[in-house]
């Protein structure tokens, strides 16, 4: 829209300078001789009157043409370039009775307007080179204007209707000027066109003030603008959207429905030469977000291509991922990205923040590219949890069920903070390290979860299981079936410290399989195996326990239990092995120190 609104308010002004030679009409039928030869000198046009002409001496006095037709200039394409329903020009009485061509102000009304671009890069509206040119010393006013421009050189096209403009002649040093409204794709907008020298626009460029005022946008600019090469403009700019979404369909880009890209609020120095905008000490407002930096915007393609470098307050990636209701169950609401698929863009990011559902980061640097639905972010450095991460983070929103893959490593992460952001339970303290692979493809939260597939690895030191004495949750377990985390008891207000937590897990088909599962500590060293079921949120996992025995039985073997513990993981059911399994795994034996392999599940422990 901020080219077009350019190329149409300066086409409009300097046709209206054609109609200009009007001033050597004379009031009767003959002056339409004298008026095509003023108009062929003036523009090197051929103006034709078909309709006659009336003059009026009471109520209006003045002079007015009727269907009006102005050629292209001279050696460019058969046509015109204008067609006018009828010229009213306004004039004295005297003046009309004495001859003299002295007007107060011009009206055309119902013009259509054809203006083009040939592929050598004129436009049909500007006098040829040699023409005598005019000079607009009064005001002209266009009423009911219709308006169609095309650049042959790369097949652009733009459409007003309904415009209603007032054209004012520079005078004193002051701007020639355009003012009023018109209606494009739909809209009705205001607008604003101040030129220094219409004239030059078509080579080194005028000094020129634009703004427009539509439902869809409000923008300002103000600096040097130029036709010899399509449109270019330098200077400064201002916009505000309250939906970008609305704004991108207005100008043309077909873009489906979804959360975010919403309010929008723009401020940059333009540089800009046909489709392709670039902006500097740019301050960009976007869903509630600040960036600083620079960008390149191309709005030649399908799609608009955005290559940026930002600096950005905080990004919030709940606005563009809708948040399903609340469950203890996977979500069977469908997902959208989408808003993935509005533009292109390869995007440096240093953000002081990032939220997403319960993930929060702190400080991160990152590449982000877009390209038809797909995003790829390269995360190269990121606070979390009181540690750092890094990695990458995939979605494809390009194809009709969403596909997920991350790929990341976090280090010195809080276990508590990770613990609560994962579950919602602070129930784990202590200092380590984790790492996930993992991939799902799905419509859904459930059908997600269900194609969930890869790796995982954790390792916390030094910290405490809160709010359950697991050694007591074993002894109990050994005498009688124990129904949920915390049993009645001491157990349930105590904490299990440990010196050494880790695991891995392989996963495959939303199930997640683990053969080296360790707790080690003062009070029970512990070494598991097993299936942790998402899709059902369900446990099967054994235990082979080490329990330090009483202090009066000090010289006695430690007790070594296997528990098992199996259903909801919320409220799972744990119990004494009756059989264990001669190849249970030995809590004695030295922890794995980094993410386990991933082969084949391992069977379910037997009840």
């Amino acid at each position: 829209m901020s080219r077009t609104i350019p190329v149409v308010l300066a086409a409009v002004l300097a046709v209206a300078l054609a109609i200009a030679a009007l001033p050597w009409l004379a009031p009767s039928r003959f002056a339409v001789t004298a008026l095509t030869e003023a108009v062929r000198q003036a523009t090197g046009r051929t103006l034709t009157v078909n309709g006659g002409v009336t003059a009026s001496l009471w109520s209006s006095p003045g002079v007015t043409l009727y269907d009006v037709v102005i050629s292209n200039p001279p050696g460019g394409d058969p046509g015109q370039v204008a067609v006018i329903e009828a010229v009213r020009i306004t004039l004295e009485p005297g003046a009309i009775l004495a001859q003299r061509m002295e007007p107060a102000a011009i009206d055309v009304i119902r013009p259509r307007l054809s203006l083009i671009t040939n592929g050598a890069g004129r436009p049909n509206w500007l006098p040829p080179e040699g023409a005598a040119g005019v000079a607009l010393p009064y005001p002209v006013r266009i009423e009911g204007g219709d308006i169609r421009y095309l650049d042959e050189r790369t097949g652009a096209t733009a459409q007003v209707t309904e415009a209603n403009l007032r054209l004012t002649p520079p005078a004193g040093g002051a701007a020639a000027g355009v003012e009023g409204h018109l209606t494009w794709n739909g809209q009705r907008v205001a607008v604003s066109l101040d030129v220094k020298s219409p004239q030059r626009l078509a080579a080194e460029g005028s000094p020129i003030d634009i703004a427009i005022d539509a439902a869809p946008l409000k923008a300002s600019f103000s600096g040097r603008a130029s036709l010899a090469h399509g449109v270019s403009l330098a200077g400064t700019g201002e916009a505000d959207s309250p939906s970008l979404r609305e704004l991108l369909r207005w100008i043309g880009y077909r873009t489906e429905g979804g959360p975010g890209l919403g309010a929008l609020k723009l401020t940059a120095a333009v540089d800009s030469e046909g489709a392709t905008v670039k902006l500097s000490d740019l301050v960009l407002g976007l869903d509630g977000m600040t960036a600083r930096g620079r960008a390149t915007l191309d709005l030649a393609g399908a799609r608009p291509r955005l290559d940026a470098a930002l600096g950005v307050d905080r990004i919030d990636a709940d606005v563009y991922v809708p948040r399903g209701p609340v469950s203890d169950d996977w979500s069977d609401a469908r997902l959208s990205f989408a808003g993935l698929k509005a533009l292109d863009a390869t995007l440096d990011i240093a953000a002081g923040g990032f939220a997403f559902r319960d993930l929060s980061l702190g400080k991160l640097a990152a590449r982000v590219k877009l390209d038809g639905g797909k995003l790829d972010a390269d995360i190269a450095e990121a606070e979390l949890w009181g540690g750092a991460l890094k990695g990458t983070v995939a979605l494809n929103g390009a194809t009709p069920a969403p596909a997920v893959s991350i790929d990341v490593e976090a280090k010195a992460i809080d276990a508590g903070q990770a613990f609560a952001a994962l579950t919602g339970s602070g129930a784990l303290r202590g200092r380590g390290e984790a790492a996930l692979t993992v991939a799902a493809a799905g419509a859904s939260q459930r059908e997600l979860v269900a194609t969930l597939k890869g790796a995982a690895w954790m390792s916390f030191a030094d910290g405490a299981v809160e709010g359950v004495d697991l050694a007591v949750l074993a002894r109990q377990a050994q005498m009688a079936i124990v129904a949920g985390w915390r049993p009645p008891g001491p157990a349930a207000a105590a904490a299990t410290p440990f010196t050494l937590l880790q695991g891995g897990f392989a996963g495959v088909d939303g199930l997640a399989a683990t053969k080296d599962l360790v707790v080690q500590g003062p009070a029970l060293s512990a070494a598991g195996q097993g299936i942790v079921d998402l899709l059902r949120r369900r446990l099967d996992l054994k235990a082979a326990v080490t329990l330090p025995p009483p202090a009066a039985e000090a010289s006695t073997p430690a007790p070594s239990p296997v528990i098992l513990l199996k259903g909801p993981w919320d409220e799972p059911k744990a119990f004494a092995d009756i059989s264990p399994d001669p190849a249970a795994p030995d809590p004695a034996a030295p922890p794995q120190t980094g993410p386990a392999p991933a082969p084949g599940l391992p069977a379910p422990a037997s009840p």
